[in-house]
């Protein structure tokens, strides 16, 4: 069953999103991150520069096959809904729970202090635990 993990309280999103990226990657995991297009904009341009000397290997979800199956993150609209066998781990920056999430090992609901975006993952979190999920909750709010 796939492991759900819900991180709230985020008051940077794409900062937190990639702080985390970087830490899974550094751990040998394969990410496809989902999210709306500036974020994923952003993170694109953000993954290209983490330092001078690092960089880590990421594309867009319409990359050529040999190119995902180059990278450690792909970066897909919420509107896409598709997965790839290859990348265990879901990171979900959008308000959108992902039609197919089963088919991960483990999702990662990256939540930021905005309302709107609280609202949205608690509607998510209500389907997660209707569909007999146990989910995880880190408060980011508690590491300040």
């Amino acid at each position: 069953m796939t492991e759900i993990a819900f991180h709230f309280g985020a008051p940077d999103k794409r900062g937190y999103a990639l702080r985390l990226i970087r830490k899974a990657v550094g751990s040998g995991a394969k990410l496809w991150v989902m999210g709306d297009g500036p974020l994923l904009q952003e993170l694109d341009t953000a993954l290209w520069s983490l330092t001078e000397t690092e960089f880590l290997t990421h594309c867009l979800v319409d990359a050529p096959e040999d190119i995902l199956s180059r990278s450690s993150v792909v970066l897909v609209p919420a509107h896409i809904q598709q997965s790839h066998p290859a990348f265990p781990i879901l990171v979900n920056l959008s308000s959108q729970m992902p039609s197919d999430f089963e088919v991960y090992t483990r999702v990662i609901e990256v939540v930021s202090t905005e309302d709107a975006d609280k609202d949205s993952a608690r509607n998510r979190w209500k389907a997660y635990t209707q569909l007999g999920y146990v989910i995880s909750r880190h408060d980011l709010n508690l590491r300040s």
